[in-house]
């Protein structure tokens, strides 16, 4: 399973159960197959003979699909693909990360199975006060905040704050679509009227449409560009991607009526009925 020299498990009652009785730590890997730096670690990291046989010596590996499993993903993924995770027995969380290089994961398996020997009652202890998504690594305390006009601003002008005003988007590199953050944006526009918000979105959607973020062949979006300009973009393409970008392009469309709108939306729907309906219903996840 995975293409590895791991013998990854499948995730299910048996896995935790092998967890248990070997009184283990889980090493939980959440790839996908669109992911470019899944297949990376998996050809390098979880290859190399050294990691190999630390995780089988003191790890039970067990490796998730994220399109498979989103439920999996949405309790313990570390902020990106692939998330690398440590569990107890229990699936509580000790420590994770993301993408890690051979050399690295050496000292962090050594280090974090060091800890959970040491610490495992403690560990135990501070999972049952703080809840099983947590992690015992540098737990942060999140304190509740309510959804007001205030905190609408401040977001709004966070992302204002990153608008690159040279090429549309946000930050600097890689770029990704940030839909929702122009969602936001052509919503505070239709409130105030401040062309410049529109202005944000309008550059954003024309750069992201003209760039080789579009694929002009098979229409459609590329995932995300490893460069500020939108150039090499990582050829993966996401349903829920698609999903989102169609409404901000019907959004922007009925607002400016600019047929650039209209006819990257038009693309979008033929992308989507052409490369990912399925033909027994419903639509596949993604096309790498």
């Amino acid at each position: 399973m995975g293409g590895t020299k791991i013998n990854w498990l499948e995730w299910n009652s048996e896995s935790f159960q092998k967890a248990k009785s070997e009184d283990k730590p889980i090493l939980l890997d959440i790839s996908a197959v669109w992911c470019h730096w899944c297949h990376i670690q998996d050809q390098t990291t979880y290859s190399d003979d050294e990691v190999a046989k630390i995780i089988h010596e003191k790890y039970i590996p067990i490796k998730v699909d994220n399109d498979k499993r989103p439920d999996v993903n949405a309790r313990y993924n570390m902020g990106g693909w692939p998330t690398n995770a440590i569990l107890t027995p229990e699936g509580g969380v000790i420590a994770g990360a993301t993408y890690i290089p051979a050399e690295q994961m050496k000292h962090f398996l050594g280090a974090v199975h060091e800890t959970y020997k040491r610490d495992k009652d403690e560990i135990a202890n501070k999972l049952t006060q703080i809840g099983r998504k947590e992690s015992i690594m540098g737990i942060a305390e999140v304190q509740e905040v309510s959804l007001n006009a205030e905190v609408f601003e401040n977001v709004v002008a966070e992302i204002v704050l990153n608008y690159d005003d040279q090429f549309g988007g946000f930050g600097i590199e890689p770029k990704f679509p940030n839909v929702e953050a122009l969602r936001l944006l052509l919503l505070k526009y239709q409130k105030s009227k401040d062309s410049r918000y529109l202005n944000i979105v309008t550059k954003t959607l024309s750069a992201m449409y003209n760039s080789e973020m579009y694929d002009k062949v098979e229409n459609g979006f590329f995932r995300y560009a490893v460069h500020r300009n939108w150039t090499e973009p990582h050829y993966e393409k996401m349903l829920e991607d698609h999903a989102e970008l169609l409404k901000i392009y019907c959004e922007a469309f009925q607002v400016t009526k600019d047929e650039i709108y209209k006819k990257a939306a038009e693309g979008i729907v033929n992308y989507l009925k052409t490369n990912l309906e399925n033909p027994d219903g419903g639509f596949f996840g993604s096309q790498d």
